[in-house]
């Protein structure tokens, strides 16, 4: 069995951008049973117990993060009990190392809407911003459309969400695939607004499409973000992203096209055996 952080950092990779783009299929349950038997081993080896091998811990946190994102049973149950006995002694947080993955998994498995206005309220009162930035990624993680959009509404006051975190909390958002389509419909709806406050040129404004954009795999996304793209002809500092998620969202529809049979067939092939 693998153990090393490099490998399994790339094995990630890549079989996160290939569950995104099978997302929508009917392949996706496959898949998913697949990954969790890829995973299973190496996550009883790393388990939960933070030490002090920095190695170790940042082959933990890519085991962890990925066990849960397929839903290993095991390791949403333990991220959902540990967030759990966080919210209920919020002075004991999670080891560090660790933090970032029960914040999001134990929102997305146990959060409701109680769970979330704590996270809110411990977000606005954190003072350190790596700690803030962990926070808002267990904000993003709620399976709630309608909190993921009352979410989006407060993060606009800059009172709440510093602007230049902004654009960091709607793409943390969009990469939720529940709050993907609403991030992408907010930001069409309102980019008059957007540009008014932040500007053409700032930066973060042009990448932020792309980060939402960029796991599109059907021609109809295709076309509305090329419809928005004609709408919205001034890029200012996207110009050069709006381009590259063009190209992004064709090499999805290619790779579907070219692979998604063959991926469906393997996967079939392959989970039969894990019956």
């Amino acid at each position: 069995m693998e153990t090393e952080y490099v490998p399994w950092s790339v094995a990630v990779s890549k079989l996160s951008v290939i569950r995104r783009l099978l997302y929508y299929t009917m392949h996706y349950p496959k898949f998913l049973r697949y990954a969790r038997k890829v995973v299973d081993s190496a996550y009883k080896k790393v388990g939960w117990t933070v030490d002090d091998d920095h190695n170790k811990n940042l082959l933990r946190v890519q085991i962890l993060s990925f066990a849960c994102n397929v839903g290993h049973n095991d390791c949403l149950t333990v991220a959902g009990k540990e967030f759990n006995k966080w919210l209920n002694n919020q002075k004991e947080r999670p080891p560090p190392d660790v933090r970032s993955v029960i914040y999001s998994y134990g929102m997305r498995i146990n959060g409701n809407e109680n769970d979330w206005n704590k996270v809110w309220n411990l977000y606005l009162k954190e003072a350190d911003a790596q700690e803030k930035t962990k926070l808002l990624g267990s904000l993003s993680s709620t399976t709630d459309p309608w909190i993921l959009k009352q979410f989006i509404d407060l993060a606009w006051d800059e009172k709440n969400v510093r602007g230049q975190d902004y654009f960091n909390c709607l793409s943390m958002i969009a990469d939720n695939p529940i709050g993907e389509p609403i991030v992408w419909d907010y930001v069409r709806e309102n980019w008059k607004t957007l540009t008014d406050r932040f500007g053409l040129n700032e930066r973060y404004l042009g990448r932020v499409i792309p980060s939402i954009v960029g796991r599109f795999s059907t021609a109809t996304k295709l076309i509305e973000v090329k419809n928005f793209f004609e709408k919205y002809p001034e890029a200012g500092a996207g110009e050069t992203a709006r381009k590259e998620a063009i190209q992004k969202i064709e090499n999805n529809i290619q790779w579907l096209k070219n692979n998604e049979k063959n991926v469906g067939t393997w996967l079939e092939t392959t989970t039969k055996d894990l019956e």
